[in-house]
């Protein structure tokens, strides 16, 4: 249990506050690699937990992460395989994205191994943690505005859009945990925390969120409409301000991903629309929106050889790499995944419209809150059965089911 706390504790407020005391003075790339490392520290100890431990143990809750790794090796083998078939292996190939699109099932592993190894924490546990957080980043954009005279985006943890998927976990966390007078506080907070980060997708999310919460009969309150109404013209207002500058939309990152991902879809063969592209070598050759991001981006920051991995969606980047198939197994497991419940659901949907502009699960900054939370979710129904103080199962049970 202090484990797992200490797991959140080193994601959400330790390496955020070092990155804090660092960043204006050094690149912010090194937090990426601070992430990274815990990462690869975890690794080590759930496995040997996990072959020391009874295999009858494994339930079929952790399975479909584990089976998920050995499917998409399987897809990588079988695309390669025909990559060598049809000759097309003498193209250029690149190890960067191809050692990039090898998180995803290494992350899935990882998920597989925690939820055999750690206990679940109490949901209350992420309100607080991302409720510090919210304010480190408060702290991060006064700082800037005394820098440098001007309000700036901030970046906690190396980028906006990152702060602000950890503090729509908070989010989601707040609507599932039991209701106190703090409620109304933190939601504002974090309602004031991601109108900061300036993230459309992010303040599309929370509006979304606050939406199905608050317009539940049980939930209905004028404090709340209020609450909801307030954030609907912020986020507005937000989505204006962020498109005013903007000459022609066909040059916003976003949309010239999705238009050359459609594109992709509707020139590949039936084996790729299948099985993907295999990561390393170039997705196609022609293609005015593929073009723009090799130039915007990948050469940009010294990432020669384009492939999904510059597609910055969940969603986009296993269908490029491991097929429309493998994607709609996913897509349909988290749709079963939402009707188990709200504090199901929330998560879901989480997932679903971050997924659509974000990496999600491919990004080391978010994935161990990310994990932490899915883990939490996961154990409810296994931990009921084992033995647990009283206490325990009682708030858990309060939670998942008020």
């Amino acid at each position: 249990q202090d484990f797992a706390e200490w797991i959140v504790i080193t994601s959400y407020l330790l390496i955020p506050i070092l990155a804090f005391s660092y960043k204006f003075f050094v690149t912010t790339v090194i937090t990426k690699w601070l992430y990274d490392l815990i990462i690869l520290f975890l690794f080590f100890p759930f496995i040997a937990s996990f072959i020391q431990s009874d295999k009858k143990n494994i339930t079929k809750t952790a399975a479909p992460f584990l089976t998920a790794c050995f499917l998409m090796g399987l897809i990588l083998f079988l695309s390669f395989f025909l990559k060598v078939i049809d000759t097309s292996y003498l193209d250029p190939f690149y190890l960067y994205p191809f050692l990039l699109e090898l998180k995803l099932p290494f992350y899935l592993l990882l998920i597989g191994l925690a939820y055999k190894v750690l206990p679940p924490l109490q949901t209350s546990y992420f309100v607080i943690s991302a409720r510090i957080f919210s304010i480190i980043l408060i702290l991060d954009v006064f700082t800037r505005f005394l820098i440098y005279g001007e309000l700036t985006r901030p970046a906690v943890v190396s980028e906006s859009n990152y702060d602000g998927v950890l503090i729509l976990v908070g989010v989601v966390a707040l609507f599932t945990s039991e209701r106190t007078k703090k409620f109304s506080r933190d939601y504002i907070l974090f309602f004031i925390a991601i109108g900061l980060t300036l993230s459309r997708t992010c303040m599309a999310t929370f509006i979304m969120l606050s939406f199905f919460h608050f317009l539940r009969p049980s939930h209905i309150r004028v404090r709340y409409l209020f609450f909801l109404l307030v954030s609907s013209l912020a986020g507005l207002f937000l989505l204006s301000y962020r498109l005013s500058d903007i000459e022609d939309f066909s040059t916003i990152d976003r949309i010239v991903m999705w238009l050359s991902f459609i594109d992709l879809i509707n020139t590949s063969s039936w084996q790729n629309l299948i099985l993907g592209y295999f990561p390393g070598f170039p997705l196609k050759e022609t293609d005015a929106a593929l073009q723009w991001f090799i130039t915007n981006q990948s050469e940009e920051v010294g990432a020669e050889g384009l492939h999904a991995f510059n597609y910055h969606s969940f969603w986009l980047r296993i269908s490029a790499t491991y097929g429309l198939v493998f994607t709609s197994i996913v897509l349909a497991y988290f749709i079963k995944f939402s009707f188990k419940g709200r504090p199901y659901f929330y998560f879901s949907l989480l997932i679903f419209l971050q997924g659509l502009t974000m990496g999600t699960f491919y990004l080391s900054v978010n994935i161990l809150i990310l994990s932490m939370y899915f883990l939490t979710l996961l154990s409810r129904k296994d931990f009921q059965r084992t033995k647990r103080p009283s206490r325990f199962n009682s708030e858990l049970d309060y939670e998942f089911t008020r």
